[in-house]
């Protein structure tokens, strides 16, 4: 989905989100930015393939990263501005390390570049933790458990009711991507090298945008990355949360539009 007129801006979602979850900030940013919301293979409205099996086969950052650097190419518009969240951040940031022809300047929104915790203090326990909980939910999607039911859950353990109290728009997203919960964890983020010396080969500027209620785990993801990045800035958003895409879009999308045009 393209709109918006200017330099070129790709947005690549984040986990069991699709195109849809960036249609607010997308409003904004398209007032001085040609942005193309991208829905990676497997998520709403791209196919499912004929088998499970197949599915997790498919389902790498290394293969959303290929595709999204075919689709900058085929735009002809190359270098462009590339922004991803959490999942996408990661594939954003994996982009950014193979293709750096490809990407003028980088938005990593809270990405899962869960790689780089292992070498801080308390990360390795972030880590384990973080391969706990995709053990659990990846038994549950195996066992042939109601996609939708795991993904409701993932919000309302903590506090019951919190799935039915989004809005409509964002439920209809998350139960048109719950499929992609089980292949998510089963090729997770913490599974994928990206290291603090690859961070440091990403010359272009780069903007880390973090929730100011985030959780420990990626607040020390992107401190590291500020402290490898030689050309990077944090931003941090007030009120906001992990899901930035939903708890200040507009904010956000300010923020982004302001370090793209500088």
């Amino acid at each position: 989905m393209t709109e918006g007129t200017g330099p070129p801006l790709f947005i690549i979602h984040g986990g069991w989100g699709d195109q849809r979850s960036f249609a607010t900030s997308a409003k904004v940013l398209s007032a001085s930015s040609t942005v193309t919301r991208v829905s990676i293979r497997l998520h709403w409205p791209n196919p499912w393939p004929t088998t499970d099996d197949e599915a997790y086969a498919t389902y790498k950052v290394a293969t959303h990263a290929a595709d999204v650097a075919a689709l900058i190419q085929a735009s002809g518009r190359a270098p462009v501005d590339l922004l991803g969240h959490s999942y996408g951040g990661l594939v954003a940031a994996v982009v950014a390390r193979e293709r750096p022809d490809l990407v003028r300047k980088l938005v990593l929104v809270e990405p899962t570049v869960t790689w780089l915790l292992r070498d801080q203090p308390g990360g390795e326990n972030l880590v384990a933790g973080a391969q706990r909980w995709g053990e659990k939910m990846l038994k549950r999607a195996r066992s042939g458990e109601d996609p939708a039911a795991i993904v409701r859950s993932i919000y309302d353990d903590d506090e019951p009711g919190t799935f039915d109290a989004f809005p409509e728009a964002r439920r209809e997203v998350l139960l048109a991507n719950a499929r992609t919960i089980g292949p998510l964890v089963a090729n997770g983020p913490s599974k994928v090298p990206f290291t603090c010396q690859d961070a440091s080969r990403m010359r272009m500027p780069v903007l880390i945008v973090e929730g100011e209620k985030t959780s420990k785990g990626p607040q020390m993801i992107d401190s590291v990355l500020l402290a490898c990045v030689p050309s990077s800035r944090r931003a941090v958003l007030p009120n906001a949360g992990h899901t930035i895409q939903y708890d200040a879009p507009e904010t956000m999308a300010r923020v982004v539009a302001w370090f793209l045009a500088q």
